[in-house]
This record gives structure tokens, C-alpha cells and sequence, in this order.
């Protein structure tokens, strides 16, 4: 994850109308991948827990008895 952020940071420094063009995509990507990657820490693993933690009930089926 950090060289994914680290090859945007350059862009970031550039002047002129480099930088006008280049520094709103740049930021765009590396606040994009920061909230991917705190997302995948918290609400990934509690929706999950979440989903997985319901009671499992078990049917009858036809087919199978």
C-alpha cells in the first residue's frame, strides 16, 4: 500500500500548468487509496462479522430425504 502512494507524491511538486492539471488526479488517487485502505481495516471485517454471525437454520429438502 505505501508504494502505491508513494509513485503520486512526485506529481505533487510540480509547477505551472503541470501542476494544475496533475495535482487534483494525484490527490484524488492517494485520498482515494487511503480511505480503500482504511476501509478494508474497519467496516470490511464488521459487516462481514456481522453477516456471518446470524443463526443458521436448516430445512428440509425433498430431494435429499
Amino acid at each position: 500500500m505505501p508504494f502505491q502512494r508513494s509513485e503520486y507524491v512526485p506529481l505533487l511538486t510540480f509547477p505551472d500548468v503541470e501542476g494544475e492539471t496533475l495535482v487534483p488526479m494525484a490527490l484524488t488517487v492517494i485520498i482515494a487509496l487511503a480511505c480503500a485502505f482504511v476501509l478494508s481495516l474497519t467496516f470490511v471485517p464488521g459487516s462481514i462479522a456481522l453477516w456471518l454471525s446470524k443463526r443458521v437454520e436448516e430445512k428440509d429438502v425433498r430431494i435429499i430425504s
